[in-house]
């Protein structure tokens, strides 16, 4: 019988193996720290995969303080270069680990829970920061084109709990002409919109053939905003805008005032087919719609109503085609949850890829 077959547990563990650098940067690069643990570096395995999505997060912050034309350049860069180093370091560490002992953590099952709790841990973090993605939609046309792969900033105005979907502390209030990403009014399907703001709060929008009119001054020219051939004229009724009862139309709507937090809203019978749909969007306490419109009904009596939120208008680019503020209603200031950054790349258009939306 052979001495093999008479050698201790120990003895199997304390085999001498190389370390695949190969395997170590693919490791580090699947759960940032993996690659280091595959190498026997378990406190810079653990140290690296609780610290690399806090520097994401600093450079995405960072980013968003410098000027426009740098900060997309930056987020891109610092992202490549943090992904670059943990992929090269752990290659290194593994060509100088050329007799490695075997220890009991390089068990298939401790790398299982470290990926685990790692890959949670780093998606969590990251779906408070940023998200691409894909269009579908030709309402931003000529801006953002079908098929465009979109990132999407969520830390522009504040920070961002993903599984509640809203900012939990704003240092930073969304401004016109930005193009702004927000919960759509179909929580069903879990759907996000992607507008242009047009209006903040305290604003008042007029749209007379086509061109539009903030507080009476005329929106800023866009060679990229598109239209159809169909002109509406004025007397034109589209019953499906907002507020249903208004006798406006796509190209031709308003006058309409964006409420503030803290505006009093006067209301009498000619006016309230305007705010009753606002006040029941803000009755959030009430579960029932027949219990919300019921409550709004009894506010409209009264004659005067205090406004909770700041409210904001969008419009698409496509402004023919859009299913914006002029059918779903004002956006709430908490529904607003990020910002479109830039195009990463078009599956099928080539000279998207690094377009800053602006």
């Amino acid at each position: 019988m052979s001495d093999e077959n008479h050698k201790s547990p120990r003895e199997h563990s304390n085999r001498i193996f190389s370390r695949n650098p190969f395997a170590a940067g693919a490791l580090n690069l699947a759960a940032p720290g993996l690659g280091y643990f595959y190498c026997g570096k378990f406190s810079l395995g653990i140290g690296a995969a609780i610290a690399f999505p806090l520097l994401l997060l600093s450079i995405d912050f960072i980013s968003i303080v410098l000027p426009e034309k740098t900060n997309s350049v930056f987020f891109l860069c610092g992202y490549i270069i943090l992904f670059l180093f943990v992929l090269i370091h752990s290659v290194i560490i593994a060509l100088k680990n050329k007799r490695y002992s075997l220890k009991a953590e390089n068990k298939f099952l401790y790398y299982l829970v470290f990926f685990a709790l790692s890959i949670s841990y780093n998606i969590y973090l990251r779906e408070c920061t940023f998200e691409t993605h894909n269009i579908s939609s030709g309402s931003m046309e000529n801006t953002i084109l079908i098929r465009d792969q979109v990132l999407i900033r969520y830390t522009y105005y504040g920070f961002y709990e993903p599984f509640s979907e809203k900012i939990i502390f704003r240092f930073r209030f969304p401004q016109r002409n930005e193009l702004a990403v927000f919960n759509g009014p179909y929580k069903a399907n879990n759907s996000l919109f992607l507008k242009r703001i047009t209006c903040i709060p305290r604003d008042t929008i007029t749209i007379v053939k086509r061109q539009v009119f903030v507080n009476g001054v005329p929106d800023k020219p866009n060679d990229l905003y598109k239209y159809d051939k169909n002109r509406r004229k004025d007397t034109d009724v589209n019953g499906q805008l907002y507020p249903h009862g208004a006798e406006w139309n796509e190209d031709n709507y308003g006058p309409l005032y964006i409420p503030g937090k803290g505006d009093k809203i006067k209301i009498d019978p000619k006016n309230s087919f305007i705010w009753k749909p606002l006040i029941i969007k803000e009755l959030a306490e009430l579960k029932t719609y027949a219990e919300k419109d019921k409550a709004a009904d009894e506010i409209i009596r009264s004659g005067e109503y205090a406004v909770r939120n700041n409210y904001y208008f969008m419009l698409g680019d496509d402004r023919s085609n859009s299913m914006d503020s002029r059918y779903i209603g004002l956006i709430a200031e908490d529904e607003i949850i990020g910002k479109a950054e830039f195009v990463l790349y078009n599956s099928v258009r080539e000279g998207r890829a690094g377009i800053i939306l602006k």
